[in-house]
């Protein structure tokens, strides 16, 4: 009976306090308050700086080709190619230049090509021309080939059209239209990441006018 005073002045105290406390917002924590949180300390832009978003990775390789031309003549191929490639996730671009040989041993003829070719998109076709000279080694045919494709893993499958002119009617040995499936064996590769500015060009220029500036000839200097 003594408590009983002390409980009458407490319990409202704490029902008072309980509900004041469950009408106040509850701050709760999760994985993701972290994260952002730390993203404008330990972001890439705070890390690497904020050129690095803009950089771009550029490669270059050269190589050799093996392949098999098919039409009405069967040609065996081989060659090399050189290749530059800007390497995005939005849109990667590769051109290619290169010349190949090819030979049909069924009836003594020869093809010479060079020729480029330009890809833009991850899954995209091949758009290029061929010069051609072919020969049967005692008279010749020269002309051009445009030529379309698709390229995949090293494998490089294309068909185009042989516009030849000079030489004698008699000689027909050589495809006209064909398809041409190639390998690409790469010897040598480099990879640059290439920095892109805010200003672009802008910035370039205003550096270069800089160090012509800041030039001194040997005799200028004291």
């Amino acid at each position: 009976m003594r408590l009983l005073p002390f409980c009458l002045v407490l319990l409202p105290l704490l029902a008072q306090a309980q509900s004041s406390y469950l009408s106040e917002p509850v701050a709760r924590w999760s994985p993701a308050d972290s994260v952002t949180q730390a993203l404008p300390i330990y972001g890439p832009q705070s890390l690497f700086g904020a050129n690095a978003l803009r950089a771009k990775l550029r490669q270059r390789n050269y190589g050799a080709q093996l392949g098999f031309q098919r039409g009405a003549y069967n040609f065996l191929e081989m060659g090399f190619e050189h290749h530059w490639r800007t390497i995005s996730l939005t849109n990667p671009r590769m051109f290619s230049v290169g010349g190949s040989f090819g030979y049909n041993f069924w009836d003594n003829t020869a093809e010479y090509k060079v020729g480029a070719w330009y890809k833009w998109g991850r899954v995209a076709l091949t758009y290029g021309g061929n010069l051609v000279y072919a020969t049967n080694f005692e008279q010749g045919k020269i002309g051009v080939a445009p030529v379309v494709g698709f390229r995949l893993l090293g494998f490089h499958l294309t068909t185009g059209y042989n516009f030849l002119w000079g030489g004698d009617e008699a000689f027909r040995e050589y495809n006209r239209f064909y398809v041409s499936l190639r390998y690409y064996f790469p010897i040598d590769n480099t990879f640059k990441w290439k920095k892109r500015n805010k200003g672009g060009k802008n910035d370039r220029k205003d550096k270069k006018d800089r160090d012509k500036k800041d030039f001194k000839w040997p005799w200028q200097k004291k």
